[in-house]
């Protein structure tokens, strides 16, 4: 398991491979991906490091391939629906997956970077419509 600030580097890595200028990035959190909240000047993203949960070996939500066919489908969603979704961010290569190689361990780490969506989170109890709503994104 990589130390906190390999993590860091492997994130300026993979932004090394887009678009971005100039980036402060912040960590949010590790879970099912390490996440950093990306703050340019003119736009804010998530970049998400895909790496597998403690104890699972052969993790298919880690697979490049999976990986880009969750982007492809967002990106499709944002195209083709009024959903409100993430929107994906093609690498410089025109690539949805960015591979970066940690320097230390020798292990490839692939990212991805979503534009970010302001939110809150609802302390309320979700109202029937709300249950329907869900319900029908979810069909």
């Amino acid at each position: 398991m990589p130390h906190a600030d390999t993590y860091e580097h492997i994130a300026l890595a993979a932004l090394n491979q887009y678009a971005v200028m100039a980036p402060e990035i912040l960590f949010l959190g590790k879970s099912g991906n390490v996440t950093f909240y990306v703050e340019t000047q003119s736009s804010n993203f998530l970049l998400r490091i895909h790496q597998a949960l403690p104890g699972l070996q052969n993790d298919i939500w880690q697979k490049p391939d999976v990986i880009e066919s969750e982007l492809k489908w967002l990106n499709a969603l944002r195209r083709e629906t009024n959903i409100t979704v993430q929107e994906p961010v093609q690498n410089l290569e025109g690539r949805w997956v960015t591979q970066v190689l940690a320097d230390n361990t020798q292990d490839i780490f692939n990212c991805s970077l979503l534009r970010w969506i302001d939110g809150c989170v609802s302390n309320n109890e979700r109202t029937a419509q709300q249950a329907k709503n869900l319900g029908l994104l979810m069909a």
